[in-house]
């Protein structure tokens, strides 16, 4: 049992783990139907940036672009313009965690996409603070329980968890609503879900990203009868500017499984 309890348990129904793209993963080899709109929270950055290119590619006629930081969506929404005029591209600067925010996000969404949403894509999270390994002097992922802080366990569950739930509550009205639309949540989960292994990835990352692949499934049974699907996609380690990368041997392990 104890040589087991260090491996993921992953459910894996693709086969062979892929670590780059190749052709029939090409957004473009996809023809969405018109119109047909998208809002992307966290879509300035990383995979977020990532999934808005994707949409535009496949012809997605409008796409709205959430997160905090201003000079990140409106860089992010030029390139997409530049590439893909036929795509209308807006932006909206919200605290993805506050429901004050999301709320009001949701109303301006209503009205900037026409009272339509096809795809809400939850793509805004946060990591694991990296600690000062008391035994190697190294940077790393937090050893256990004692070695993680209260507040940053508080914090990545907040935005992880609390964010992603705050946002469906919000969105899922409008989506909903959508004559004849897709009616999907998609949440970018984490392959870390599955982790138990401290050195592989901290227990508030893992946790937050196996509550969140949860709540998609809540999300899909209490609301298919409307319509929606709800998917949690988990990717492996991927190099974003989210990625504080660890100094240990961690990093290295997280590496190594990457693309499942």
């Amino acid at each position: 049992m104890s040589a087991l309890s260090n491996q993921p348990s992953i459910m894996n129904w693709c086969g062979p783990a892929h670590h780059d793209p190749y052709p029939l993963t090409d957004p473009s080899l996809v023809t969405l139907p018109k119109p047909f709109t998208v809002l992307i929270a966290g879509g300035s950055r990383g995979i977020g940036a990532g999934c808005a290119t994707a949409y535009a590619k496949a012809g997605a006629s409008h796409i709205l672009l959430a997160g905090r930081t201003q000079s990140t969506l409106d860089s992010k929404a030029a390139s997409l313009r530049a590439e893909y005029p036929n795509t209308r591209i807006d932006v909206a600067v919200a605290d993805l965690t506050s429901d004050t925010d999301i709320a009001s996000l949701a109303a301006t969404a209503k009205t900037v996409l026409d009272g339509r949403l096809d795809v809400l894509v939850i793509n805004a999270g946060t990591a694991t603070k990296l600690v000062r390994n008391p035994r190697t002097g190294l940077r790393d992922f937090p050893g256990d329980l004692v070695e993680a802080s209260v507040e940053d366990f508080r914090r990545v569950m907040d935005v992880n968890v609390m964010g992603a739930w705050v946002q469906c509550h919000h969105f899922l009205p409008l989506l909903e609503q959508t004559e004849g639309g897709a009616k999907a949540v998609v949440l970018i989960s984490s392959a870390a879900a599955h982790y138990i292994d401290p050195s592989v990835m901290a227990a508030a990352y893992s946790l937050s990203k196996f509550a969140a692949t949860r709540l998609m499934e809540h999300v899909h049974e209490a609301h298919k009868s409307k319509g929606v699907v709800a998917y949690a996609l988990q990717p492996g380690g991927v190099d974003t500017d989210l990625a504080d990368v660890p100094e240990g041997k961690g990093w290295e392990k997280c590496k190594s499984r990457r693309g499942l």
